[in-house]
């Protein structure tokens, strides 16, 4: 289950959050997706949330993790544990950037074809992120911006090393 790999993902990043090429994009009030997540999936499996993964639909994927599933989540985990903690930052580039830009497409279309409330956000608050700095739900403008200073934080993390950027076009 993708929930997995979120939190795979999310333990990395807190591991490594002093990494001097994680640190300046490590922001899990803005960017954590796991909670948004497990809010998500109780409210379409119509369970409270502390427990739908007890749900049967639930307890089957976590016993029977789809295979690239499960090779994902041991890369990112393999990845956390290497000497270069630092290539996680491949892999939150496309989690997160894509998150903020084709995942509100996604939104809106599974808001549509699931006849979900649009104003509560119930069942799509994976794809809502908070403005940078708090203050609550970032707009598309804040998501602009969210996105820059996502960029400026890789910039400012891998400087010069050209050879860590050589290395992140091949790490995922």
């Amino acid at each position: 289950m993708i929930f997995i790999s979120f939190r795979a993902l999310e333990e990395s990043l807190e591991h490594h959050s002093s990494n001097p090429v994680l640190a300046p994009t490590y922001n899990p009030t803005v960017l954590a997706r796991s909670a948004a997540l497990s809010s998500d999936i109780a409210h379409l499996l119509s369970v409270p949330e502390s427990l739908w993964q007890q749900h049967p639909l639930a307890r089957s994927l976590f016993t029977n993790t789809p295979q690239p599933l499960s090779e994902y989540t041991t890369r990112i985990r393999g990845t956390a544990a290497s000497e270069l903690p630092s290539l996680l930052l491949a892999h939150t580039y496309v989690r997160y950037l894509g998150d903020l830009s084709g995942g509100q497409v996604i939104r809106r279309n599974i808001i549509k074809a699931y006849g979900l409330d649009n104003e509560t956000g119930l069942g799509t608050q994976f794809y809502e992120f908070q403005k940078l700095g708090g203050g609550g739900s970032a707009g598309l403008g804040d998501m602009r911006k969210i996105k820059q200073w996502y960029r400026d934080g890789m910039n400012e993390g891998v400087g010069n090393q050209d050879k860590l950027k050589g290395i992140f076009s091949l790490s995922l």
